[in-house]
């Protein structure tokens, strides 16, 4: 499934490095924040995959050798989401704002959903 980004106001998009699924390997990718989804791909045109965040846990990880990793992890999914940030600063800037979009994507509206980890 893939989703055309003109159809939401970006909140927040940028490249940032994800582990690939299967081969566990590092790749450039654009992220694109809009309301509560957070879509994916390889380029900024797209085509591009969700990552639902709904009950989603968002938490910083440490990955051997890896500075600026946060993990999200869906709770109906079996796969987690590792993704690396180029500094400090877009590591917390992109958990905060996922944290926030989360919890627009909550049924309930409730902030105390957006707890950071």
């Amino acid at each position: 499934m893939s989703f055309n980004v003109s159809d939401i106001d970006i909140t927040r998009s940028g490249w940032l490095t994800k582990q690939c699924k299967y081969s566990k390997k590092w790749k450039r990718v654009w992220f694109t924040l809009r309301a509560s989804q957070l879509l994916y791909g390889d380029s900024e045109q797209g085509p591009f995959k969700p990552i639902p965040l709904h009950g989603t846990v968002i938490e910083e990880c440490n990955v051997k050798g890896m500075k600026y990793v946060f993990r999200l992890r869906p709770p109906k999914s079996n796969r987690d989401y590792l993704i690396q940030a180029p500094d400090q600063t877009e590591e917390q800037m992109w958990m905060q704002a996922i944290c926030f979009a989360k919890v627009g994507a909550s049924d309930t509206g409730n902030s105390s959903l957006c707890i950071v980890q």
